[in-house]
């Protein structure tokens, strides 16, 4: 990355450390706008379809979630949990033999 860094701070005429704030801090934005999206275990297809679940990034293309995605994305997250603690359940009881 340094060496893009460089070629695009030559280009523009900047400074290498501006180059790499901006790049850095542009996919930092992203990444919090993500985290903050309210995505409790027990949304309903109403409340999903609210949030913005899809972000444009020019040159790239759109990043996005689907609800049939998200809906199999958080079945597969319950049913770790529930597995685990089921282990967890187990291990407690062969102990207690």
């Amino acid at each position: 990355m340094k060496e893009i860094y460089e070629e695009v701070a030559k280009k523009l005429e900047l400074p290498v450390e501006v180059v790499e704030a901006t790049y850095e801090n542009y996919w930092k934005f992203f990444k919090t706008k993500i985290e903050e999206l309210p995505l409790k275990s027990n949304l309903t297809e109403e409340e999903f379809k609210k949030l913005k679940t899809s972000f444009n990034v020019p040159s790239v293309g759109k990043f996005f979630i689907t609800w049939p995605h998200y809906k199999k994305i958080n079945d597969t997250v319950q049913k770790y949990y529930e597995d685990k603690e089921n282990k967890a359940l187990v291990q407690q009881n062969s102990d207690n033999m």
